[in-house]
């Protein structure tokens, strides 16, 4: 054994990520005498939902109904529910990453906060080498666990940095221009528009397809959920909301006047005063380890 090895310490196993999956995955090996496991969080527990912006509320709705002898769809084991912990059906995502909170400390898990791992290199003799602010820690199994909020897609086409990504909105409520545009017809850019039609504003919806229609499809992959559904329907008629569809944007440009151009593959442009809000989804977790149990090469840069 090399001096490098006799020097770091080893786990069983480590989760990156403290949110629900890390969190549900911390509480299944939790009951497993002799195993030695570590969550590690870049910022607090929950910290995706602490960012979520202040109007954005879970679509899938929380109950209780342990006594039925089914679990909360939103809780990380079978006997919690958000929903009796914050007494609301569609959470915020403060109010989640609370629930995840107390479901932590209730349950004394081993959780580093603001423990950003840096780096994972695959090991010969098996296992991963990971690089911490608190030094090196060999680990026999390596658990991903940190979503996609955290990343988003800022570059779904040229020109993308003029736009303002629905993760880096904190509240609707800071937005004050009378008009904005929203690119993307699925959850989030429905979620922008409802909101912003909510406060008063009027929103042109731009979208490849309808994620709505009611004649399917259902596949929640392609279609709209049930909550964001009826928003986006009740919405319809308020007279503010303008959608168009089968637009593809291929680029966002500065125009002359000071406003920005959106342009479609089908050549149709809208000038716009505002930013154009982006709703083109995520990238997938961060994770950018490149192995031969990852994919090519022995690079093992992280973004957690």
């Amino acid at each position: 054994m090399s001096q490098r090895q006799r020097e770091v310490a080893d786990v069983d196993v480590v989760i990156v990520g403290a949110g629900p999956a890390g969190i549900g995955m911390a509480l299944a090996l939790d009951p497993l005498d002799g195993l030695d496991f570590r969550v590690f969080d870049a910022g607090r527990i929950g910290e995706s939902f602490r960012r979520w912006p202040k109007e954005t509320r879970f679509i899938t709705p929380s109950f209780h109904s342990s006594p039925f002898g089914l679990a909360d769809l939103n809780a990380v084991n079978a006997i919690s529910s958000p929903a009796i912990f914050a007494g609301a059906e569609h959470l915020t995502g403060e109010q989640y990453a609370d629930y995840l909170s107390f479901i932590a400390e209730a349950h004394a898990l081993p959780i580093e906060e603001g423990c950003k791992v840096g780096q994972a290199e695959p090991l010969q003799e098996g296992g991963f080498l990971l690089t911490t602010p608190q030094g090196k820690l060999r680990t026999r199994f390596l658990i991903w666990a940190t979503g996609e909020f955290l990343f988003p897609d800022l570059a779904p086409f040229p020109g993308a940095q003029w736009c303002t990504h629905y993760a880096r909105v904190t509240s609707w409520a800071h937005f004050d221009a009378p008009v904005h545009a929203v690119i993307g017809g699925y959850e989030s850019g429905v979620d922008a528009a409802v909101n912003l039609i909510r406060l008063g504003h009027r929103v042109h919806l731009l979208a490849r397809k309808s994620t709505w229609s009611p004649d399917g499809p259902y596949d929640p992959s392609l279609a709209l959920s049930p909550y964001s559904r009826e928003r986006l329907i009740g919405e319809l008629d308020s007279g503010r909301l303008e959608v168009d569809f089968g637009v593809d944007v291929v680029s966002v440009t500065r125009s002359e006047h000071g406003g920005f151009r959106i342009r479609a593959a089908d050549d149709r442009r809208w000038d716009v005063a505002e930013r154009p809000i982006l709703g083109t989804g995520f990238l997938r977790g961060g994770v950018r380890i490149r192995s031969p149990i990852f994919g090519t090469g022995r690079t093992k840069d992280i973004s957690s």
